[in-house]
């Protein structure tokens, strides 16, 4: 199965790396929460250095195609540890991903959010997706080859 999902950021970068909690994706209003709360992490010297993006929202919204094999419903867990936990027990499991109800970013909003155990599990990465329309540039390039 394809899911579109979306990954809020305030770094700029080529690919995901692998990660023991997973890489995580949701929809686009729990992304630009999340965004919001990284921004709110960074020194002022670093918050300037963001671009404004489209609605002047500074961070970066990634879209994703994610591929999905077979999936475990499970609680939000909140905690990277947590997650570690539930990955390795999915894993053990066959499942190659996991999905549950965001009861933290945008909790108002019951969207589901994915957490995909591999970045080849990212398919296409349409990055930054909240970009200017005016960027001549970024919107000649094909969303597979972005330079970032």
């Amino acid at each position: 199965m394809i899911v579109t999902a979306y990954h809020g950021t305030v770094q700029r970068f080529t690919a995901f790396a692998p990660s023991q909690s997973g890489l995580h994706f949701g929809s686009l209003g729990q992304a630009s929460h999340r965004c919001s709360m990284l921004m709110a992490r960074l020194s002022p010297r670093e918050f300037e250095k963001l671009p404004l993006m489209t609605g002047g929202q500074p961070g970066y919204i990634l879209r994703a195609q994610l591929e999905v094999g077979r999936f475990a419903r499970v609680d939000d867990l909140r905690t990277n540890a947590a997650w570690t936990r539930a990955i390795t027990k999915a894993r053990t499991l066959g499942f190659d991903a996991l999905c549950y109800r965001n009861d933290f970013e945008m909790p108002p909003e019951e969207a589901d959010s994915w957490i995909v155990f591999e970045p080849a599990q990212v398919l296409q990465i349409d990055f930054p997706f909240n970009r200017l329309e005016d960027i001549a540039l970024s919107a000649q390039r094909s969303p597979s080859s972005h330079v970032i």
